[in-house]
């Protein structure tokens, strides 16, 4: 299954590029796009993307955004991008994003979000199957 990717930006070009970029790659499937708070919100609900690259500023490193979007899916993958001048604010809070990946938007790619979607879909397979292995075993020394 092709993991399906919300943009949110309130800059335009950005939320214009990365579309472009990820509509071209065939690894990609669904992508929508905002530039709205309101309107990312109601495309989580309705979408309910594998991926959201959400771009943030240092007046709104995107706390809240986050905390809204983890309501709806707890396993979504979660890009952060930023303007290279916000890093030092953006960086700051960083670690109460609980981004899979944090990048300025210069440095923001497809293979980025491929490689990350890639890893992490990979680990929580193998988390499955082991756990799914672990209850069979369980059940067979229960039974005998």
């Amino acid at each position: 299954m092709l993991p399906s990717v919300l943009l949110v930006s309130e800059e335009l070009a950005f939320l214009l590029t990365a579309y472009s970029s990820l509509q071209r790659d065939p690894r990609i499937g669904r992508i929508e796009a905002s530039a709205g708070h309101d309107e990312a919100i109601a495309l989580m609900r309705t979408m309910r993307p594998n991926v959201v690259v959400l771009d943030v500023t240092a007046s709104d490193p995107g706390q809240a955004m986050v905390g809204q979007f983890r309501r709806f899916d707890t396993t979504l993958i979660v890009f952060i991008t930023f303007r290279e001048h916000d890093q030092d604010a953006i960086m700051a809070v960083a670690s109460t994003l609980g981004a899979h990946d944090i990048c300025p938007r210069e440095a923001f790619t497809v293979e980025r979000v491929v490689r990350v979607t890639q890893a992490l879909t990979a680990r929580r397979t193998a988390t499955a199957r082991a756990a799914a292995a672990g209850a069979a075993a369980e059940l067979a020394a229960a039974t005998r």
